[in-house]
């Protein structure tokens, strides 16, 4: 489903902006 994809995207960007924040 497409708002399951949206979701699994959402995550993927927290988790990525997340370490990103923590390695600056």
């Amino acid at each position: 489903m497409i708002l399951d994809m949206f979701t699994h995207f959402w995550q993927v960007w927290l988790i990525i902006s997340t370490d990103n924040a923590s390695s600056v």
